[in-house]
């Protein structure tokens, strides 16, 4: 589904990206892993356009999309769900459900329909729907985040740090509802500080260190790599 092929990536003309490969396969999960400055978020904005001072090749079910731009990758079926969260806490939570299917209603007339499949998968919204966002908790914030990109029919969901700030009982919520979204047929690349959580989640691994991958492959393999569990996993 989605191919990156020694992509370099820079700011202001200082390289963070160096030439790093790699592939998510129809259907499949997805982590990408590494410190704070290692380049994940920088390849997630690689993807979708944010990111601009980029050379090498990215392709998307056999298109190259190398330099679209944003709101031409999310026509194209990819949604960034961004650290942070970044919801429009001023307005109501149906509010912000709805702009998520901007562009994609702009094409097709259902979003009254996607809107009941989102309060489908998160009751809790549907409940709050009239609330201000910025109310909501932590969790509900990050739940909030991923309904409003699924407005956007995507084939591929992207996620940095889902689980950042929010309690252990909550971060467990919410890669359940990852999964779901998964077996909805969303192809998923997440990237996420906690480690053993997202090998224990996803099926395929890759290693960023400094801008480069040091390690790729099965997520249950990587995990038993000796230099992940110093590294990573404190043990």
């Amino acid at each position: 589904m989605l191919t990156i092929e020694d992509l370099h990536t820079s700011y202001n003309g200082i390289e963070v990206l160096h030439g790093i490969t790699l592939e998510v396969k129809n259907g499949e999960k997805v982590a990408l892993l590494g410190a704070n400055g290692a380049g994940k978020t920088t390849t997630l904005a690689s993807i979708v356009g944010i990111a601009k001072e980029k050379k090498g090749k990215i392709t998307f079910n056999t298109h190259d999309i190398t330099h679209l731009e944003t709101h031409d990758a999310i026509k194209s079926g990819i949604v960034l769900i961004p650290e942070g969260r970044h919801i429009f806490t001023k307005l109501t939570v149906e509010e912000n459900i709805s702009i998520g299917g901007f562009i994609a209603s702009k094409h097709h007339n259902n979003l009254p329909e996607n809107m009941e499949k989102i309060y489908e998968l998160f009751p809790v919204l549907k409940d709050r729907n009239k609330q201000m966002a910025g109310t909501l908790s932590g969790g509900e914030q990050q739940m909030l985040a991923i309904a409003r990109g699924l407005m956007g029919n995507p084939k591929l969901m992207l996620l940095d740090e889902p689980s950042l700030g929010l309690s252990p009982l909550m971060v467990t919520k919410i890669f359940k509802i990852i999964d779901e979204i998964n077996n909805m047929g969303v192809s998923i690349l997440i990237v996420e500080q906690n480690v053993n959580i997202a090998l224990d989640f996803t099926d395929t691994a890759y290693v960023l260190e400094l801008g480069y991958i040091s390690l790729s492959g099965l997520s249950n393999q990587i995990k038993e790599d000796e230099r992940i569990k110093t590294a990573y996993l404190g043990m």
